[in-house]
Parts: structure tokens; C-alpha cells; sequence
């Protein structure tokens, strides 16, 4: 139901943002407000608060974001405060950035790693993925301890996973299948 009710908010304001030619600038202005939120939880729980009324809730939102988001942005977040819809502000711009990235074939790898890739290593990696996908790759890379070594690549739906940890784990099960 979420994901359903995110892809129906996220491609609406797609089109809306494809017909008046602001894609990347609603983007950019729902991840401001989206980072907000994580910055600030206490306005988060307010916006999604079923104690405090529409009205009241809309006036705060406009305070805040009137000045450094669009009318489409304030209208989308108006809509989610009418329709009690407010927790799905984060999977909105989640499923918006998906179709975005669709809409002009890019696509966003996020890469766990035990250590940073060199600049040699990510060029490599995004040109593998770029022929894998037939798509413009970013890389958003995170450092994981837990990974013991290799790469853990996740695009979309997709997971490669070249870890040791994955390794060793896929060796243990086949050790105790083992039988004596």
C-alpha cells in the first residue's frame, strides 16, 4: 500500500514537473524539504501529528518552506497534510528521484565498501554498470566495516554482492551441508 500511494504522489508531481519544465529544480527543493525532516524530527512529527489540526500544520509548513520552495512543492505538501498521507513525504521523494532517473536514463549505485574506492577503481565500477544498465551511473559510496572486503553494489531493485562477508557466509552453509 505505501510503495502504491508513493509511485501514484511521486509520478504526479513527475508530470507536473515535466509539464512546466522543473524536474531537477523540484528535486532539489523536495530534497531540502526531505533532509529537513531528518534534521529536524520534531518538525517531522508535527507534520505528520494527527493531534494538530490541517490548517495549523499547513500555516507552519508555509512559514518554513514558503520561501525556498516552489507552489507545486507547497501543493503536493498541502495535499499530503488533506489526505493524511503526511508519512509518505520520504517514499514520495524516493519513488520521484526513481522516475526522474528513468525518465532520463540515469541511475543512482549505492556502493558499501571496506575501505574508499580509489578514483580509478569508482571509473571502472561505473563503466562496468554504465554497459550493465545502459545507464548514466552515480555512485554514492559508503564506507562498511562489516563487509570484512570486496563491494556491495545496490541499484534499484538490484543487488551484487561481491563481499567476503557474503563469501564466507556461502562457504559455511556448504560446509555444514556436508555430511560425514
Amino acid at each position: 500500500m505505501a510503495e502504491l500511494v508513493s509511485k501514484a504522489y511521486a509520478e504526479a508531481l513527475f508530470e507536473v514537473g515535466l509539464e512546466m519544465d522543473k524536474l531537477d529544480a523540484l528535486k532539489e527543493e523536495f530534497g531540502y524539504v526531505v533532509e529537513q525532516f531528518a534534521a529536524f524530527p520534531e518538525l517531522l512529527n508535527l507534520y505528520k501529528s494527527p493531534q494538530i489540526q490541517n490548517t495549523e500544520k499547513k500555516d507552519i509548513v508555509k512559514s518554513i518552506f514558503s520561501t525556498s520552495i516552489s507552489a507545486e512543492l507547497m501543493n503536493l505538501l498541502n495535499i499530503l497534510i488533506d489526505k493524511s498521507r503526511t508519512e509518505y513525504a520520504e517514499r514520495i521523494f524516493a519513488a520521484y528521484v526513481e522516475f526522474l532517473e528513468h525518465h532520463k536514463k540515469e541511475s543512482t549505485a549505492f556502493v558499501k565498501s571496506v575501505v574508499p574506492l580509489t578514483e580509478l577503481q569508482e571509473k571502472n565500477l561505473i563503466d562496468k554498470l554504465q554497459l550493465m544498465t545502459g545507464k548514466k551511473i552515480f555512485i554514492n559510496s559508503v564506507i562498511d566495516p562489516l563487509l570484512i572486503g570486496g563491494v556491495m553494489v545496490k541499484i534499484g531493485d538490484q543487488v551484487m554482492d561481491g563481499s567476503l562477508k557474503l563469501k564466507i557466509s556461502e562457504m559455511k552453509d556448504s560446509l555444514t551441508q556436508i555430511v560425514i
